[in-house]
């Protein structure tokens, strides 16, 4: 983000993975945000939420306890967490793994296992990963940020911190200008996700429901696919944008480019 306000870049930034892919044309993706050139793109819901990350009380215990994040790939668990004045025997197997991975954090184990954490005095809104944001209001973002180190701090320690740092963000920082719009942009097949943390790999068994994705004017990307299970879905998906611009007056080479 700071690197893109540097290069004094404007428009909106997208947030991709390498599962992503696109289902309608760049022109098509342009003309979205150029429709809704004073808005960004982020779903969001408060915590505590009903309905949500019910393993972690609608998403309470993610604020209330200690995150430690392990490297990857070379761990097999990616993180664990700790509810102080919690005695239990998953979570001092859990001060286990950081003593055992993470040594460097043993002067803070007391912390961990006796001091409440100390939350920032904000409503707070949880999200997903994904979101489409205008480069003024990743401006304002990073400004926000700069201004409140001790909200860095308290995220460092929040399990896969970035599905609440930007809701929250967004939804307390003040003279924001703009429509923050409850969508994350793309379709995931969440009704065939048997682990809810991870959506299903699409297929082409998936194209029906790609093609209904493609009637939602706010549906521009779809998530996740692996080259590796599927390709064909794809090919599938690039001739429907091959085919958009097959219809489009020509133009130089350079006009469908992000």
């Amino acid at each position: 983000m700071r690197r893109i306000i540097r290069d004094g870049r404007s428009g909106v930034i997208i947030l991709l993975s390498g599962q992503d892919y696109p289902i309608r044309s760049n022109r098509e993706i342009n003309a979205f945000f150029e429709k809704n050139a004073d808005c960004d793109f982020l779903l969001h819901f408060p915590i505590p939420s009903n309905g949500r990350w019910k393993g972690t009380n609608g998403g309470i215990e993610r604020l209330r306890s200690y995150s430690v994040s392990f490297d990857r790939p070379t761990r097999a668990i990616q993180y664990v967490m700790v509810k102080p004045w919690n005695f239990t025997y998953q979570n001092l197997k859990n001060i286990l793994y950081i003593l055992r991975f993470k040594p460097e954090l043993f002067p803070r184990i007391f912390q961990f296992l006796f001091l409440h954490r100390k939350i920032p005095p904000l409503k707070f809104f949880g999200s997903e990963t994904w979101w489409g944001m205008r480069v003024s209001t990743a401006e304002k973002v990073l400004d926000y940020v700069t201004e409140h180190p001790d909200l860095l701090r308290f995220f460092s320690y929040v399990s896969i911190p970035e599905e609440i740092f930007f809701a929250t963000i967004l939804m307390n920082m003040p003279g924001y200008s703009g429509t923050l719009k409850n969508t994350s942009l793309r379709f995931v097949a969440w009704d065939e996700a048997e682990n809810k943390s991870s959506p299903p790999i699409l297929t082409v068994k998936h194209q029906e429901k790609l093609l209904n994705a493609r009637r939602q004017e706010d549906i521009l990307f779809a998530r996740k696919f692996d080259e590796g299970v599927d390709a064909e879905i794809m090919d599938f998906l690039d001739r429907f944008t091959q085919e958009e611009r097959a219809t489009d007056d020509p133009v130089s080479p350079e006009a469908d480019l992000p």
